[in-house]
Protein backbone atom coordinates (compact mmCIF):
# COMPACT_ATOMS: atom_id res chain seq x y z
CA UNK A 1 0.00 0.00 0.00
CA UNK A 2 1.64 3.18 -1.07
CA UNK A 3 0.24 6.70 0.54
CA UNK A 4 0.40 9.53 -0.72
CA UNK A 5 1.06 12.86 1.95
CA UNK A 6 1.01 16.10 1.27
CA UNK A 7 4.14 17.28 3.05
CA UNK A 8 3.63 20.81 3.15
CA UNK A 9 0.32 20.57 4.42
CA UNK A 10 2.40 18.20 6.88
CA UNK A 11 4.53 20.55 8.15
CA UNK A 12 1.99 23.40 8.19
CA UNK A 13 -0.10 20.99 10.75
CA UNK A 14 3.35 20.17 12.47
CA UNK A 15 3.17 23.63 13.16
CA UNK A 16 0.24 24.07 13.56
CA UNK A 17 0.07 21.33 16.68
CA UNK A 18 3.66 23.10 18.11
CA UNK A 19 1.16 26.76 18.22
CA UNK A 20 -0.79 24.88 20.23
CA UNK A 21 1.50 23.14 22.92
CA UNK A 22 2.86 26.77 23.40
CA UNK A 23 -0.66 28.39 23.90
CA UNK A 24 -1.44 25.63 26.38
CA UNK A 25 2.08 25.86 27.87
CA UNK A 26 1.43 30.00 28.34
CA UNK A 27 -1.96 28.65 29.84
CA UNK A 28 -0.67 26.42 32.11
CA UNK A 29 2.05 28.63 33.63
CA UNK A 30 -0.32 31.45 34.24
CA UNK A 31 -2.90 28.64 36.28
CA UNK A 32 -0.75 27.43 38.29
CA UNK A 33 1.03 31.03 39.12
CA UNK A 34 -2.78 32.26 39.84
CA UNK A 35 -3.01 29.26 41.82
CA UNK A 36 0.10 29.65 44.07
CA UNK A 37 0.38 33.44 44.10
CA UNK A 38 0.78 35.58 47.36
CA UNK A 39 -0.60 38.54 46.62
CA UNK A 40 -3.27 39.96 48.64
CA UNK A 41 -5.36 40.37 45.37
CA UNK A 42 -4.45 39.18 41.84
CA UNK A 43 -5.04 43.23 40.71
CA UNK A 44 -2.29 43.60 43.25
CA UNK A 45 -0.03 40.76 41.90
CA UNK A 46 2.60 42.54 38.82
CA UNK A 47 3.22 39.58 37.60
CA UNK A 48 -0.71 38.76 36.82
CA UNK A 49 -1.07 42.33 35.75
CA UNK A 50 1.26 41.70 33.24
CA UNK A 51 -0.12 38.39 32.01
CA UNK A 52 -3.19 40.40 31.80
CA UNK A 53 -1.67 43.33 29.60
CA UNK A 54 -0.20 41.22 27.29
CA UNK A 55 -3.18 38.80 26.81
CA UNK A 56 -5.09 42.08 26.50
CA UNK A 57 -2.85 43.36 23.47
CA UNK A 58 -3.07 40.05 21.30
CA UNK A 59 -5.49 40.34 18.34
CA UNK A 60 -7.12 37.13 17.10
CA UNK A 61 -4.31 37.00 14.45
CA UNK A 62 -1.77 37.54 16.84
CA UNK A 63 -3.18 34.87 19.11
CA UNK A 64 -2.75 31.84 15.74
CA UNK A 65 0.95 32.68 16.03
CA UNK A 66 1.38 31.82 19.45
Amino acid sequence: MEFDLDRNRTMERADEVDRHIRALTLLARALRHVATCQAPSHAECPSFRKMMAEALKWSGKDRQKI
